[in-house]
């Protein structure tokens, strides 16, 4: 949600500053702040992209999506600075909307995936579950089949049909073995 506040709040002040026509006068200082705002964003993106990648986390790739789209605000705040020391001073409003854009369309990124974890949107499809159980032996029926959580991190609950004769034991190792074939796909 702060995201979006952000977003709102760098949208009003760009609409204020096209009506008064105030401008930030850019100095050294703040181009070098940009400049390393800029390298630092774009290391620490990349750094959790690829460990996010790596260990398959979706709060390390949110992230890395939104650093990735403060690495874009900084080049649209280096342009405008640009812009606004060689005499072009409406850049600098137009910028921030386009770095609101960039923010707003990072965070409905972030929400979407977050709103179906959130709402344990079905995480492999039904079907391709119920063909994996089946080609195991033993396995009358399969079906309840239910999957939630993220990508890399799956929970599901289905239910498996045995022959009325098996005893519990063997009912309990035939649902590792379904267990070891879904996993293995």
């Amino acid at each position: 949600m702060f995201i979006f506040i952000g977003c709102f709040e760098i949208i009003s002040d760009s609409i204020k500053r096209f009506a008064s026509g105030v401008t930030p006068t850019p100095t050294p200082s703040s181009f070098m702040i940009m400049i390393a705002t800029l390298i630092g964003n774009g290391m620490l993106s990349r750094w959790e992209g690829r460990m996010g990648g790596t260990l398959k986390s979706e709060v390390l790739l949110a992230d890395a999506l939104h650093t990735k789209s403060d690495v874009y605000a900084s080049l649209a705040v280096i342009v405008s600075m640009i812009a606004t020391y060689f005499g072009y001073p409406i850049f600098d409003p137009l910028a921030a909307l386009a770095i609101s854009a960039v923010i707003g369309t990072a965070g409905i990124q972030i929400l979407i995936v977050s709103v179906k974890v959130l709402t344990d949107t079905a995480q492999i499809d039904s079907q391709a579950i119920s063909a994996l159980a089946m080609k195991v032996d033993g396995v009358l029926a399969c079906h309840a089949i239910r999957t939630r959580g993220s990508k890399t991190h799956v929970y599901m609950d289905l239910h498996v049909h045995v022959s009325q004769d098996m005893t519990i034991a063997s009912a309990h190792k035939l649902a590792h073995q379904v267990e070891a074939e879904v996993i293995s796909q």
